[in-house]
């Protein structure tokens, strides 16, 4: 993982699992990576590492209990509501560069229009209909 230097790294390793969580990468009840382990795979500090950690507790999305490695939250409706989230402020993030670049909202709404169609038409080639079309 590449951090980019304007931002804590634990902030960026927090947003990293919520996208593994939300994605389902990482699926619910799954065992994570111990404190440990997720400090060597990032190359972070076991400190740094333990933050991340207790700020996805708090949140709920990774549930610990003593003796028992830590795992992905069940709660599907949490897991939901997370890819939500996660979503609405890409989709956010993505129009706010759409207006910087001098675009009104009437060519932001077309060209988002266009983007869904395309997205709809490639489902139905892909698996007979469905929704769901990784890019």
């Amino acid at each position: 993982m590449q951090f980019d230097r304007r931002l804590p790294i634990y902030q960026q390793g927090v947003e990293r699992i919520q996208e593994l969580i939300a994605s389902q990468e990482w699926p619910s009840g799954s065992t994570v990576p111990s404190r440990r382990e997720l400090a060597q795979e990032l190359s972070i500090n076991p400190n740094t590492a333990q933050r991340i950690y207790r700020v996805l507790e708090d949140k709920g999305w990774i549930i610990t209990e003593r003796n028992v490695p830590s795992r992905v939250t069940e709660d599907e409706e949490k897991i939901k509501a997370l890819r939500k989230e996660l979503s609405q402020t890409a989709l956010k993030d993505l129009v706010d560069r759409l207006k910087r670049l001098g675009n009104s909202v009437e060519d932001i709404t077309n060209y988002l229009k266009q983007e869904s169609q395309d997205l709809e038409k490639e489902a139905k080639e892909s698996n007979g209909g469905g929704k769901h079309v990784n890019r």
